[in-house]
C-alpha cells in the first residue's frame, strides 16, 4: 500500500514532523490517487518550507483560488509571503491575502525557531542560554528531515558549557545516523576525535571570550556590509564600494577607518578575533562572484565558524529573513566554499586603530603585499575596455609571488576566458586547458576552476563536457544555483534529458532572481502540458525581465495553447516592436493574420516587414509566395517569383513554393516557355534549375519535367543531378516499358558522374533487377550499408531472383535491425513507382515497433488504393498525439478518401484548433476547414467561401475532398480552382499540394 493511499492524514504527519523528503517521495508516487488541488497544496507545503521553488505556491494560490477550496487563504498568505522575500512584490499583492493568515503547525516551525534562538543567544555570548534553546530544537525536530543538524548544534552547545557526557552522546548518535547530511557527520566525528585526545575541558574562558567577540555586527544581520561594521566600529561610515577588499580597504580609509590586509589560516583567524574589537571580514564565494563575510565567532576545537555575508558590488538591503544572528558551519565546508585558507582578509580596526595594529603586530598579523598584487588583477570581466591580456600578466605576477594564494589563479582563468570570448586567445598554446589542469590539481576542492572550465566549454560549444564539469562543480557545492543552471544549459543543448528540469527547479528554489531560468521552466512545463504551471513561471519571468523578447514569445505561445488568439497575437506585436531583428516573431504574427482569415493585412506583413527588411532571404521571399497563393493572386504569385531571383539565391523552401505556383497557377501551354525563361535567367545555376524541373515531374507535370532535365543534361553534363533527376520522373512513369530505354540511359550518364552516390546505385538496381539480378547485385552492393533498408532490401530481392534463398532470409532477418531509417526512405521508393518494395519496408519498420513509420506507411498504402488500412494507422498516431496538426490533416485526407465523412465532421473542429495552437510552425487551418467543406459540411463551406474564398491550397483540398466522397459539388468545385488555378487539373492529387 502507497503512502498516499494510507490516507492525507500520513502527509499532514510527514509535514508537521518535518520529514520532508518522505513526503515528497510519496507525492512522487505514480498511484499517489491525489487531485490536482490536493497535489498542488502538497507542493506548496513544501515549498512554503524551502523545498521547491516559490513558483509551486504561485500556482497552488491560484489553483485553490479559483476553486474556492478551504485551503485558499493560507495558500495566498503563504505564498504572498514567499513572493516577497524573493523580491516579486507586484505578484505578492496580486493574491491579495492576510499576511497573518497561513502559518503552518506541528513541531517543525517552532524547532526551526528554536535553533534561531540558539545561534542569537551563541552569538550574544549567551552559551548557557543557546546550549537550553539548541536542546529544545533537537527534541521537537527529532523526527524531522533536519534532526542531524539539530543534535550537532545541541551536542556542539554541551560540549561549550562543558557538559561533555551530553556533547559526547549527542556526537556519537549524529555520527552512526545514516541519514545525516555528509558534512554533518564529517563535523561531529571531528569533534568526537577532539573529545577523545583530551582537548575537551581546555579554554572554555577564551573560547566564550571568542563567541562574544562580533556580538554587534551579528546583530545587524539585517543591514547592508557598511551597517554591519559601523555597528562593530560603533560609527557610523559613508557608503562603501566593495568591488574588491583594496575598494572597500580605500573607502574605510577614506573615512578615518584603519584596516589590515592579511592572509588568514586556521590559527590566525583564531588570533586576530582574539584581539578586541576587530572586526574580521573575509572575502567569500556568492552566487554572484567574489563577495564578503563578516567573522562573528570561532571556536577552535569544534571548529565552526559564525559568519554574516553580503555579496560584492551593491550593498544588499537585506540579509536572509528567516535567519537571525550567526550562522554556525563546520570548518571544513567553509574553507572549501570561502578559501579561508590561502585566501585573503580585512581586519578592521577600532578608534585609530594604533593599539590593534600593535597588538595584531605582536600576533604576527600585518599587512601582507602580496594582496595588494592580486588585487590589482581584478576586472569586470563585462566591462569590454578592460585591457585583459595585461590583466593576465598582473595575475602571472601575482601567482609567482604567491602561488598558494587562489586569487591569482582565478584572475588568470577569468582573464583568458575573457580573452577566449573576445577570440583573442591562442588555441595553439592551448592556454586555458593547461590552467584548468594546473590549477585543479593545486585546489582540488575549490568549485571556480570548475565553473570557468565549464564556461569555457560552452564558450567553445563543447556541450557534452560542460556538462560533466557543471556537474563536477554541483559535487563540490551543491548549493550554488550557478552549477545547476549550467547542468540545465547544458541539457538543453545536448538534448538528452528534457532540459534537466529537477536541477532548474532546485536552481530557482536557491535563487529565484534569474528571470531567464523561470522562462527555461515555463518551457518545461508547456511541454508537460501543466499550463498552469507554465503561466506562473511566465508571470516571475515577466516581473524580473517584462520586456525581454523571449518571455513575450513564450507568453503568445501559451496564449496560443489556451486559445487566446487576439492576446497571443498582441504579444507577438510587442515582440517585434522590441526586436530589431524580429524575422521570427513576424513569421507567427503572419500565421495568427492566416488564421483570422485577415489575408490583406497577411500580405501587407509579408512586403513591410520581410521582403523589405530582409530582400536576400529566401524565407521572406518563400512567405510572400505563401500569401499570394493564399489570396489567389496568380500575377502576385509570379512577381514574387520574378523578385526572389532578383534578390536572393533560391533554395529550399522558396523553391517548393516555385513549384507549387508553376504547377499550380499556369497552364501545360504556358509552363513550357516559364521553365525556358527560368534556364535563361538562371543560366549558370544548375541546382534550383533541376529541382524546380524534378518538383513539377512530382507534381504531375511529367511531360515539361522530362523535357526541361533533358536541357539540363546537355547544359549541364557534369552535374550527376540533371541525370539522376531525370531518371527519377522517368522511374515513375506508368508506362515502365515505354521508358525504360531513356531510363537507362540516365541511370548511367549519373553513374558516371558519381559512382558513389548510393541513390543512383539504389535506383539503378531496381532497374536492373528484374532482367539482370547479378548485375543489380554488383551495382548495389558497394553502397548498401550506406543506406542499409533501401541497400539490403534490394539485395536480398537480387539474391532471392539468382536462387540464394538463403543469403536472402539472412539479410531481410537484419531489415528490424534498421527500422528506424525506414520512414525517411519510404518517400524515395513511392517516387520511384516501387509500392510493392515500399509497402513491404513499411511493414518491416511498423512490425519493429518504429510507431514514426505510421504516417509514412499509410502514405503508401493510400496511394495503392488501401485507403482502409491507411486510415486505421493514421487514427493510431493522432491517439497517441493529438496536438500534432499534420497527422490530424491527414486523418481527414483518408477519411474523405474512405468516404467516411461523419469521421471528417467529426474530427475537423479539434484539428482546427489544433493547427491554432502554435504559430511557431506553419500549420494552416483553412485546410481541415476546406476537406470537411469538400465532404459536404455546410458550416464550414460557408465559413470557406466567406472568409478564404481564394485560397488556393484550401481549394484544392475541397476538390479533392469532394471528388473524393462523390459529392454534387465535385464538378463545380474543381472548375473553382481551375478559374483560379489552370494547372490544378494535373495536380490535384499531388500528395503534398
Amino acid at each position: 500500500m502507497t503512502s498516499t493511499e494510507r490516507g492525507p492524514d500520513l502527509l499532514q504527519e510527514y509535514f508537521d514532523a518535518g520529514q520532508h523528503g518522505r513526503l515528497a517521495e510519496a507525492l512522487a508516487e505514480p498511484s499517489s490517487g491525489l487531485d490536482v488541488l490536493e497535489r498542488r497544496r502538497w507542493e506548496a507545503a513544501l515549498a512554503s518550507r524551502g523545498r521547491g521553488p516559490v513558483v509551486d505556491l504561485l500556482v497552488a494560490a491560484r489553483t485553490h483560488r479559483a476553486a474556492a477550496t478551504p485551503h485558499a487563504g493560507a495558500l495566498a498568505a503563504q505564498a504572498a509571503r514567499a513572493l516577497r522575500g524573493a523580491g516579486f512584490a507586484s505578484l505578492a499583492d496580486e493574491l491579495g491575502a492576510d499576511a497573518d493568515a497561513g502559518r503552518d503547525g506541528g513541531t517543525y516551525p517552532s524547532g526551526q525557531a528554536a535553533l534561531a534562538q540558539a545561534q542569537a543567544l551563541r552569538a550574544a555570548g549567551d552559551l548557557t542560554g543557546a546550549a537550553a534553546a539548541s536542546a529544545s530544537a533537537r527534541e521537537l525536530l527529532g523526527a524531522s528531515d533536519e534532526r542531524g543538524l539539530a543534535t550537532l548544534a545541541a551536542a556542539l552547545d554541551a560540549w561549550l558549557v562543558e557538559d561533555l557526557g551530553g556533547a559526547r552522546a549527542g556526537l556519537q548518535v549524529v555520527r552512526d545516523d545514516t541519514a545525516a547530511p555528509g558534512p554533518v557527520r564529517a563535523a561531529a566525528r571531528a569533534a568526537l576525535d577532539a573529545i577523545d585526545v583530551g582537548t575537551d575541558g581546555a579554554d572554555a574562558g577564551p573560547r566564550r571570550a571568542r563567541w562574544q567577540v562580533g556580538t554587534t555586527v551579528a546583530a545587524a544581520a539585517a543591514g547592508a556590509l557598511g551597517t554591519a561594521l559601523a555597528a562593530g566600529l560603533g560609527r557610523s561610515l559613508p557608503t562603501l564600494v566593495t568591488t574588491t577588499a583594496s575598494h572597500l580597504r580605500a573607502g574605510l580609509a577614506e573615512a578615518g577607518v584603519a584596516s589590515v590586509r592579511v592572509v588568514l589560516d586556521e590559527a590566525r583567524l583564531a588570533l586576530a578575533l582574539a584581539v578586541p574589537g576587530v572586526v574580521v571580514v573575509v572575502e567569500e564565494e556568492t552566487a554572484t562572484g567574489v563577495g564578503f563575510a563578516v567573522v562573528t565567532g570561532y571556536d577552535p576545537v569544534a571548529r565552526l565558524i559564525g559568519t554574516w555575508s553580503a555579496p560584492a558590488g551593491a550593498a544588499p538591503t537585506s540579509g536572509p529573513s528567516d535567519r537571525v544572528g550567526a550562522r554556525l558551519r563546520p570548518w571544513a565546508s567553509w574553507a572549501q566554499a570561502a578559501a579561508l585558507c590561502g585566501g585573503g582578509a580585512l581586519l578592521v580596526l577600532p578608534g585609530d586603530g594604533a593599539v590593534a595594529r600593535q597588538a595584531l603586530a605582536a600576533c604576527g598579523l600585518a599587512d601582507d603585499p602580496r594582496l595588494e598584487l592580486v588585487d590589482r588583477a581584478h576586472f569586470d570581466p563585462a566591462d569590454p575596455e578592460v585591457p585583459h591580456a595585461h590583466v593576465a600578466q598582473l595575475a602571472r605576477r601575482a601567482i609567482a609571488v604567491a602561488p598558494e594564494l587562489p586569487l591569482g589563479h582565478r584572475r588568470l582563468g577569468e582573464a583568458l576566458l575573457a580573452l577566449g570570448r573576445l577570440g583573442r586567445l591562442d588555441d595553439d598554446d592551448l592556454l586555458l586547458e593547461r590552467w584548468v589542469a594546473e590549477t585543479r590539481e593545486r585546489f582540488p576542492d575549490a568549485e571556480w576552476p570548475r565553473q570557468l572550465y565549464a564556461e569555457a566549454l560552452e564558450l567553445w560549444r563543447r556541450w557534452p563536457e560542460a556538462l560533466v564539469a557543471w556537474a563536477d562543480a554541483s559535487r563540490i557545492d551543491g548549493d550554488d544555483p550557478r552549477n545547476h543552471l549550467g547542468q540545465v544549459r547544458g541539457a538543453r543543448e545536448v538534448g538528452g534529458l528534457r532540459g534537466a528540469r529537477h536541477g532548474l527547479r532546485r536552481a530557482l528554489r536557491l535563487d529565484p532572481g534569474q528571470g531567464e531560468a523561470w522562462a527555461w521552466l515555463a518551457d518545461e512545463e508547456l511541454a508537460s502540458g501543466d499550463l498552469d504551471a507554465a503561466q506562473a513561471a511566465l508571470d516571475l519571468a515577466a516581473a524580473r525581465r517584462p520586456d525581454a523578447i523571449d518571455v513575450l514569445t513564450r507568453q503568445a505561445t501559451l496564449a496560443e495553447r489556451r486559445g487566446e488568439q487576439a492576446a497571443a497575437a498582441a504579444l507577438l506585436e510587442r515582440a517585434c516592436l522590441g526586436d530589431v531583428l524580429e524575422r521570427g516573431q513576424t513569421m507567427r504574427r503572419w500565421r495568427h493574420h492566416l488564421w483570422a482569415g485577415e489575408f490583406a493585412a497577411l500580405q501587407g506583413l509579408a512586403e513591410r516587414r520581410l521582403v523589405d527588411r530582409y530582400p536576400s532571404a529566401p524565407s521572406a521571399w518563400s512567405v510572400m509566395i505563401d500569401g499570394a497563393l493564399m489570396v489567389g493572386d496568380r500575377d502576385l504569385a509570379l512577381a514574387a517569383i520574378d523578385g526572389a531571383l532578383q534578390r536572393c539565391v533560391p533554395s529550399g523552401e522558396l523553391l517548393d513554393n516555385m513549384v507549387e505556383v508553376l504547377a499550380t497557377v499556369l497552364s501545360a501551354d504556358e509552363l513550357d516557355p516559364a521553365l525556358r525563361s527560368l534556364e535563361h535567367r538562371l543560366a549558370g545555376q544548375s541546382d534550383p534549375l533541376i529541382r524546380i524541373a524534378r518538383g513539377l515531374g512530382f507534381a504531375g507535370h511529367r511531360a515539361a519535367s522530362v523535357a526541361a532535365l533533358t536541357r539540363l543534361c546537355e547544359r549541364y553534363p557534369h552535374d550527376a543531378n540533371a541525370p539522376y533527376s531525370l531518371a527519377q520522373i522517368l522511374a515513375g512513369s506508368p508506362d515502365a516499358a515505354a521508358v525504360a530505354a531513356p531510363l537507362g540511359q540516365a541511370l548511367g550518364a549519373a553513374l558516371a558522374l558519381a559512382e558513389h552516390f548510393p541513390w543512383v546505385r539504389i535506383l539503378l538496381g531496381w532497374h536492373q533487377l528484374a532482367t539482370a539480378p547479378d548485375e543489380a547485385l554488383r551495382t548495389v552492393a558497394p553502397v548498401a550499408d550506406a543506406v542499409p533498408a533501401l541497400g539490403w532490401d534490394l539485395m536480398a530481392r537480387a539474391l532471392a531472383a539468382t536462387g540464394r534463398a538463403d543469403g536472402a532470409a539472412e539479410l531481410r532477418a537484419r531489415l528490424p535491425e534498421v527500422a528506424s531509417a525506414i520512414p525517411d526512405q519510404l518517400g524515395f521508393l513511392r517516387r520511384a513507382g516501387l509500392m510493392t518494395a515500399a509497402r513491404e519496408l513499411g511493414a518491416v519498420a511498423l512490425a519493429a515497433g518504429e510507431l514514426s513509420v505510421r504516417l509514412e506507411h499509410a502514405r503508401t498504402l493510400a496511394a495503392i488504393g488501401a485507403t482502409d488500412e491507411a486510415l486505421t494507422l493514421v487514427e493510431a498516431a493522432y491517439g497517441a498525439d493529438v496536438s500534432d496538426p499534420f497527422v490530424g490533416v491527414w486523418l481527414l485526407k483518408l477519411a474523405a478518401q474512405a468516404g467516411a465523412d461523419f469521421r471528417v465532421e467529426e474530427e475537423y473542429p479539434s484539428v482546427v484548433a489544433c493547427c491554432q495552437a502554435d504559430s511557431q510552425r506553419f500549420a494552416d487551418p483553412w485546410i481541415p476547414i476546406a476537406l470537411a467543406a469538400g465532404v459536404g459540411v455546410d458550416a464550414a463551406r460557408t465559413t470557406l467561401a466567406a472568409r478564404a474564398p481564394h485560397h488556393l491550397g484550401a481549394l484544392r483540398q475541397r476538390a479533392r475532398a469532394a471528388r473524393a466522397v462523390g459529392a454534387a459539388t465535385a464538378a463545380d468545385d474543381l472548375a473553382a480552382l481551375a478559374t483560379l488555378a489552370p494547372g490544378s487539373a494535373s495536380t490535384i492529387d499531388h500528395p503534398e499540394l
